[in-house]
């Protein structure tokens, strides 16, 4: 038989036990999901490398309106920031009660 640790009175291989079972829970959940990306990055790839012409425009079409609609939002908070810096100090913004810090 082995002999068991102590530490102040207490046994310790159990914890020893139950600590590495843990770790390597966690390292297999993080290799697995790092497996899974690897394999979703390549069906993508493939997808890709697959469509039609046709079809690469329409993913490209669909990027830009997403990257446009993303333009105006940004376009706003900057002229929503820009007028707040213009105005004077006393005076109080037109938002207020709404909810929005700006």
């Amino acid at each position: 038989m082995s002999q068991l640790i102590k530490f102040r009175g207490v046994k310790t291989r159990p914890f020893i036990m139950a600590a590495s079972a843990g770790v390597l829970a966690v390292a297999g959940a993080w290799y697995g999901a790092g497996l899974k990306e690897k394999q979703q990055r390549k069906q993508k790839f493939e997808a890709r490398r697959e469509a039609t012409p046709a079809d690469k425009i329409a993913i490209l079409e669909q990027t830009r309106s997403a990257l446009m609609a993303k333009k105006a939002g940004l376009e706003t908070k900057i002229a929503e920031v820009e007028a707040r810096k213009s105005r004077p100090e006393g005076q109080k913004s037109m938002n207020v009660g709404q909810g929005r810090p700006f």
